[in-house]
């Protein structure tokens, strides 16, 4: 795989008893693997040899190995199969989460949500212990298990509740690979699917503040090997919109002796709001303020942050509202008759020129900001310059910023959209071209000037 572009030289020839090749691949001269931070996982960029192991013949009989994705079932239910799977102390918390609820949905919501809060994600592997997952009693008495023990439990939970759910093996983002090649190196995750009303939901207790029916970037898309007795099923991880990811910021400004100050109000939904929360969850409760602060002023001193409002952080189903006074220093400055204002606090994607990047970029996720900055002209004073609207719009992103003037306000607007997760190298030129004049769009000041 990924040979294309490598000088590399193959050779064949009998080992020392003829009974068998060795086939030896030769690369020259070939560079280092690429420092690259947010690059595709090695198996899409880097050349390599992947084995399949399909049969064996031994006393002239043919034995499947790997020949065909249900033979990787086969050995993958056979170490599920051989769990001792006790629920019973997992009955009583069961029957606690479901009572008094009034639907299906708010059942399995309950098992879904306690799992991602009360159990610790661990990644730990040893031999067959990367294979086979752990008994859900084992997991659920630990309160800690690797992303196997964590849906093996999500499972056990959901059956005791009377709902059909089942263990599913999945490659994430960071692994080229499907199950049209059967192979232990084809997945590395495990998640759980419910089946309700004939209809399938993936739930994945690491991915600790998504909400249900909520998929994480890195398994979107992505090919699933759902259990299903000698079976299997092969199904795919809807993909999200970046919409879905969308952060809306509003700022509203007025001028006060070369100060600026106002409200403003941010919302995060999807991976930005679930990203924020993962966060502010590792932190001890005595550092949430104080992180939001740093947070909300970028760890600017000339930026006061006052009167915070934040919606309910501790709800991963609506998104994260956080509402406050800003008062910003050294943004204006005079000059005789004129006042020059840097209006721009964020500086979205300022630092993204990939002219020196060997590999694609991946963001974490598809992105929508939609950012409103408006600014109330002082009385006295008149627009004496804007900077110039810039857009590009693209298969994979749409950006666009712009400046009016309505009445005596001026809005300034921002809107990026980044509709696929990576930027590829062949559309560098063009995305740099756009960074190199919205950094030159940033750095440029609105000037008032006297009537």
């Amino acid at each position: 795989m990924n040979f294309n572009g490598f000088p590399i030289n193959k050779s064949t020839k009998a080992n020392e008893d003829n009974d068998g090749k060795i086939h030896t691949f030769t690369l020259e001269n070939v560079p280092a693997m690429f420092d690259d931070e947010s690059a595709p996982g090695p198996s899409y960029i880097y050349p390599h040899i992947l084995i399949l192991a399909k049969s064996l013949t031994f006393d002239g009989a043919k034995i499947n190995i790997f020949e065909s994705t249900q033979d990787l079932y086969n050995w993958y239910k056979t170490l599920v199969n051989s769990l001792e799977n006790d629920n019973t102390d997992l009955q009583v918390k069961v029957a606690e989460l479901t009572a008094n609820t009034t639907n299906d949905e708010e059942k399995i919501k309950n098992i879904y949500y306690w799992v991602q809060d009360n159990i610790r994600y661990i990644a730990f592997v040893d031999g067959i212990a990367g294979f086979k997952p752990d008994e859900a009693s084992s997991v659920f008495k630990k309160r800690y298990g690797d992303c196997k023990g964590m849906a093996n439990l999500t499972k056990q939970m959901l059956i005791e509740a009377g709902f059909d759910a089942r263990l599913t093996w999945i490659g994430t983002n960071r692994i080229a690979y499907d199950y049209s090649t059967p192979n232990l190196s084809v997945d590395n995750h495990m998640i759980c699917t419910i089946y309700n009303n004939g209809k399938p939901t993936y739930l994945d207790g690491t991915e600790k503040f998504n909400a249900y029916q909520e998929y994480a970037n890195r398994i979107q898309g992505k090919q699933v090997l759902i259990e299903n007795g000698d079976e299997f099923i092969l199904n795919i991880v809807p993909k999200a919109t970046a919409n879905f990811n969308k952060e809306t910021v509003n700022y509203s400004l007025s001028l006060d002796n070369e100060q600026l100050s106002g409200t403003v109000s941010k919302t995060y939904n999807g991976e930005s709001r679930s990203g924020l929360l993962q966060y502010l969850s590792q932190l001890q409760t005595d550092k949430k303020d104080t992180f939001l602060l740093y947070f909300l002023n970028g760890g600017d001193s000339n930026i006061k942050v006052e009167d915070i409002i934040t919606s309910n952080l501790s709800d991963r189903e609506i998104p994260v509202n956080i509402d406050y006074n800003i008062t910003i220093n050294n943004a204006v400055s005079s000059f005789d008759d004129t006042m020059y204002i840097d209006l721009d606090l964020e500086k979205e994607l300022s630092g993204y020129n990939f002219e020196k990047r060997k590999t694609d970029y991946v963001f974490d996720y598809k992105k929508h900001l939609e950012s409103t900055t408006t600014l109330k002209i002082p009385d006295g004073y008149k627009i004496g310059s804007l900077p110039k609207d810039i857009a590009i719009t693209n298969d994979n992103y749409n950006l666009k910023v712009s400046f009016k003037q309505s009445d005596n306000t001026i809005i300034y607007k921002k809107n990026f959209e980044i509709t696929e997760s990576v930027i590829k190298k062949t559309g560098f030129n063009e995305w740099n071209d756009f960074i190199k004049n919205l950094n030159t769009l940033y750095n440029e000041q609105i000037t008032l000037t006297k009537q």
